[in-house]
């Protein structure tokens, strides 16, 4: 098994504080007490900006496609040996556990 995060790496707080609109403080506060302290973006957000970035699937797609190859390679399989991979990735422009 293999997992595959992005590089663009925030903490709740950041992206709290970044979120396109303001939140009011209760949920703020609901989403710091999910206790998710980090979160991984494909694209790297401009903090001075609050504009949505788009979100780019040609590196969501080499992501995963890199993330297969390493757990082929990890359990000295081809691509032949294997039925099915199973990905999942949450993909919206809004703040989310």
């Amino acid at each position: 098994m293999s997992t595959a995060v992005p590089e663009s790496e925030y903490s709740t707080e950041e992206l709290v504080e970044a979120f396109p609109c303001n939140l009011p403080d209760g949920v703020k506060q609901n989403v710091l007490n999910l206790g998710v302290s980090k979160r991984y973006l494909i694209n790297p957000i401009t903090f001075t900006s609050k504009k949505e970035t788009i979100i780019s699937e040609k590196e969501l797609v080499n992501l995963c496609s890199e993330t297969c190859e390493d757990t082929l390679e990890k359990a000295d399989l081809s691509v032949k040996d294997v039925g099915y991979f199973i990905a999942a990735y949450d993909a919206n422009p809004f703040l989310c556990p």
